[in-house]
């Protein structure tokens, strides 16, 4: 008898496939992610809309602070030694100093490093010694790499051979911390805390630790070690840091507190010598020096001030002769001053004026600070410019701890006048003012998490009676900001930071019932979940059309401008999100953008720029470490999500590269297990860019494929996981695709 068998169809092969790379999801299951976000991508960036690509590195440009001599060492002789470890030297033939030690570690290497202001760099040389034995020494201009055998302290002494005058800046540095030019050695903390410029400058100024510099000079000390924030009128540049506001004096190149140059206010007119007249200007808070003018009399001698405790400055007095002119008098000679009172006497009456209702006596003095009206701007730590009718011509400041909920504003196109009436309180006092958004021709003041009644104040700028009013048109209800720093503008949009995320104001909510929308649901499952002080002290800068978040010195949330997504069912009062990237291992204090080019500083005094040539190999190292970028998969759980699933083919498109390569790992069950690491698969040959190591001999610049067989079986889900770590290597992700069967339910 016959017998038939049935052989059972092989299941059919089936094929997942990504073509385009929208970010990261971390705040979706990775069951539940779309396609194409990944909810595990690290040190990946947008290539171009919808394609991915290993981020950039930097490079550091400078180091301030890294000069490891320990000066100890004294004036004394033909040596002048200076704060920034300088030495003058002053016709000092055959002589010496040792300046100080410096602890040296085995077998690492240093730089030891002269730099001179000018002359014959033959006339002095600088040594280290080891007891009496000779470490390394430089006698000319240049470096010098010196390594020792063992832990050991050296002497560092420097020595003149022939009469000269010159400066000299010796220096040893940790060969890894060493920058490419010589900058001045900063003592004390050494934090980037702000990098300002003014139009048409070639140079900047950098705000290290507390002090500022400008050309690698030291133009002022005893600044706050914060975050500072710069602005520029005319040819001045104004900088707050929460202790002094400065002045840069675009014209003698002067940089000092703003009260040392303060406008001087005319308070008073038409006054009686006993008192009265008329209020003319308001008292400016950065001023304590005040003017006052009179209508003389024929017998007063005596001439009261408005306020009494004058300072031991000098009383200026002018008096009006018989042509109109004020001629100016000297205390002591016609005049005497009761400062505790505040009156001026006269030896003799100055006598009426000479033109009928002008006045004839003009009197300026200078007050002690009783009210702290100068703290009162100078402790503010931020502001914007913003004026009547949207024009930007006055600075609004806040962040003054002593007064978080209020904010002042200056007279117009002048920074070194703020009106004492010219501030507004609002709401709590217990709420304070975070920062500040410009939303069409409004002002917006975003108000801290204390607030419970409002978190944005809406005011626009108006004239009353000729003179600037900014009243409250709105406010709007929601989370306060939390991040001062985090306020940046994305395509027109004001971004700022509060613990549930990234909000943004919008032009259509200024009337609306709604308070913000937020732009960050897909970052917001790693961003919120960051401590809060990290938070708080987090950056923000926009670059490229992206807005780049600091927090902690080491990550980087970014929003991509350039791809927005529209959605209404990703989270309620948001109309669109942003797609969103995840880099880390970057240590940001501070960032800007110059000549499109990202810059950034940090805690350690080192001024760092990202790399801009995509196509270079070198572009891909962070300062000489390798960068290590991963995009992930989200599950895979084919077209029945209880059927078992035998992986068999991956196939990932990339970007060819004169070197490139990449891991490959797949889930199973929970599980990373490593497949394959392709590393000639995207090379093609170069002369240009020969690397022995890594040579190929394809001239393809078209995009290449990797490819494997896998034997991954009766799973009910896995991920995928392309993982690049190699230094100088560029990696770009174009298509992701696999073949697997699905046949029979999962069992576990």
């Amino acid at each position: 008898m016959a017998v038939s068998f049935k052989v059972p169809k092989s299941p059919a092969k089936s094929v997942y496939e990504i073509d385009a790379f929208k970010g990261v999801d971390f705040s979706n299951s990775p069951a539940n992610i779309d396609d194409t976000k990944s909810p595990n991508a690290v040190n990946m960036i947008r290539d171009v809309p919808d394609k991915v690509r290993k981020r950039m590195g930097y490079e550091v440009l400078k180091c301030y602070g890294a000069n490891l001599l320990n000066n100890t060492a004294s004036s004394t002789g033909a040596f002048t030694v200076n704060n920034d470890k300088s030495v003058k030297i002053e016709n000092g033939a055959n002589t010496s100093l040792t300046l100080g030690s410096v602890s040296l570690k085995a077998g690492k290497t240093y730089v030891l490093r002269g730099v001179e202001e000018s002359g014959d760099s033959e006339d002095y040389g600088i040594y280290l010694y080891n007891g009496g034995t000779l470490v390394g020494a430089i006698t000319n201009l240049g470096t010098e790499d010196v390594t020792v055998d063992e832990n050991t302290t050296v002497s560092v002494t420097i020595r003149v051979t022939n009469n000269v005058s010159k400066t000299v800046y010796p220096a040893i540095y940790d060969s890894e911390n060493i920058s490419p030019e010589y900058v001045p050695y900063i003592s004390g903390s050494t934090n980037v805390n702000g990098v300002h410029y003014r139009r048409g400058d070639t140079s900047e100024f950098y705000h290290i630790g507390d002090k500022i510099l400008k050309d690698n000079v030291v133009l002022y000390s005893g600044a706050n070690d914060a975050i500072s924030h710069a602005w520029e009128f005319d040819t001045n540049l104004y900088i707050v840091d929460g202790k002094k506001m400065l002045q840069y004096d675009g014209d003698t190149g002067q940089l000092q507190p703003v009260q040392n140059n303060a406008y001087v206010p005319t308070i008073t007119i038409a006054k009686d010598p006993k008192g009265g007249g008329t209020q003319y200007e308001s008292i400016n808070l950065l001023s304590r020096t005040f003017i006052e003018t009179f209508l003389g009399t024929q017998n007063d001698t005596d001439y009261y001030l408005t306020f009494g405790d004058l300072t031991a400055d000098e009383v200026k007095v002018w008096i009006m002769d018989a042509q109109g002119e004020f001629q100016p008098m000297s205390e002591g000679s016609g005049f005497s001053v009761d400062r505790q009172n505040g009156i001026v006497q006269f030896d003799n009456p100055p006598g009426e004026s000479y033109l009928t209702g002008e006045d004839n006596v003009k009197i300026e003095a200078t007050r002690e600070d009783t009210s702290g009206y100068l703290d009162r701007i100078n402790k503010c730590s931020f502001g914007t410019r913003f004026g009547v009718n949207g024009a930007f011509d006055r600075l609004f400041l806040s962040g003054n701890p002593d007064w978080p909920n209020a904010d002042w504003y200056s007279q117009q196109w002048d920074c070194t006048y703020f009106p004492d009436m010219g501030y507004s309180r609002l709401g709590s006092s217990r709420s304070a003012i975070v920062g500040y958004s410009i939303i069409s021709n409004y002002l917006a003041a975003h108000k801290d998490e204390m607030e419970q009644d409002l978190s944005i104040v809406l005011r626009e700028g108006d004239l009353v009676d000729n003179e600037p009013s900014f009243k409250i048109i709105n406010t709007l209800q929601g989370a306060g900001a939390i991040a001062t720093n985090s306020f940046a503008y994305l395509c027109t949009e004001p971004l700022f930071l509060t613990r549930s995320g990234l909000y943004a104001v919008t032009a259509q909510d200024i009337t609306g019932e709604k308070y913000a929308q937020s732009r960050s649901f897909f970052l917001n499952g790693k961003l919120t979940q960051e401590d809060f002080d990290k938070l708080q002290n987090s950056f923000a800068c926009i670059f490229n059309d992206m807005y780049l978040l600091s927090v902690d010195h080491d990550r980087l949330y970014i929003l991509d401008g350039l791809q927005p997504i529209r959605t209404d069912k990703s989270e309620p009062y948001a109309t669109r999100q942003y797609v969103a990237f995840y880099c880390d291992n970057l240590p940001i204090h501070y960032m800007w953008e110059k000549e499109n080019r990202l810059f950034f500083g940090t805690q350690s005094g080192k001024i760092c720029r990202f790399y801009k040539d995509k196509e270079t190999q070198e572009s891909y190292n962070d300062n000489g470490e390798a960068i290590c970028c991963q995009w992930e998969t989200p599950d895979i759980d084919g077209k029945l999500f209880y059927k078992n699933k035998s992986l068999r083919y991956i196939a990932i498109r990339v970007g060819a590269a004169i070197a490139t390569s990449v891991e490959l790992w797949v889930m199973d069950r929970g599980i990373w297990k490593f497949i394959k690491k392709d590393t000639s698969f995207g090379r093609y040959f170069s002369f240009q860019h020969l690397i022995f190591s890594k040579v190929a001999f394809s001239g393809n610049k078209t995009q290449k494929i990797s490819r494997t067989k896998v034997r991954l079986k009766r799973v009910d889900k896995y991920r995928l996981r392309f993982v690049n770590n190699e230094l100088n290597e560029p990696f770009s992700l174009y298509n992701i695709a696999n073949e697997y069967t699905e046949n029979g339910n999962y069992k576990g």
